[in-house]
């Protein structure tokens, strides 16, 4: 992350996400904290040597950070509306089973990766050869409850993993 966006990244936590300085950590220190948490994945024990701060302090300024960033969704995330095109209501198949509700209550679509048969040229067909053994290609599909398209991503090759197409399609 480049310095000028982790510092508006900071102030925009200050300001709308009432994230504030404590006695002994800049709110500078605790979003490199949590970015380093979430970036590498790092366990509380690794954000404790890393940073050299006890793991209830490591632990208190990760969830004071994800409350923050939660009060940021005001300002920059849109939840989709019945006047949204493509909005449709939380089926009775989910709405009326124990099994998928409240576990789905606030579902608006489904994201499936599949690997889709094609023919390629024989000098690139190692690289579409997916682990079922066909050569293919893998789509990223996202729908909503009435079966409409929202987003497809295709052309990666079938042996590429999944999660890299999706990282791929956060990205876009």
């Amino acid at each position: 992350m480049e310095l000028h966006v982790f510092q508006k990244l900071c102030k925009k936590l200050q300001s709308q996400g009432s994230l504030d300085d404590s006695p002994n950590s800049t709110v500078e220190h605790q979003v490199h904290m949590f970015l380093h948490i979430v970036a590498t994945d790092a366990s509380n024990r690794d954000a404790k040597e890393s940073f050299q701060h006890s793991g209830e302090t490591v632990s208190r300024y990760f969830h004071l950070l994800i409350t923050a960033i939660l009060q940021l969704e005001e300002h920059y995330v849109n939840q989709p509306s019945k006047a949204c095109a493509g909005y449709t209501p939380i089926p009775q198949e989910i709405s009326k089973s124990r099994k998928f509700y409240p576990y789905f209550q606030n579902c608006i679509g489904a994201v499936d990766g599949s690997r889709v048969p094609v023919t390629v040229l024989s000098k690139v067909s190692s690289v579409y050869r997916c682990p079922k053994g066909l050569t293919a290609q893998n789509v990223l599909v996202v729908c909503c409850f009435n079966f409409t398209f929202q987003y497809v991503l295709a052309g990666w090759a079938g042996s590429v993993h999944d999660s890299r197409v999706l990282e791929d399609a956060k990205k876009k």
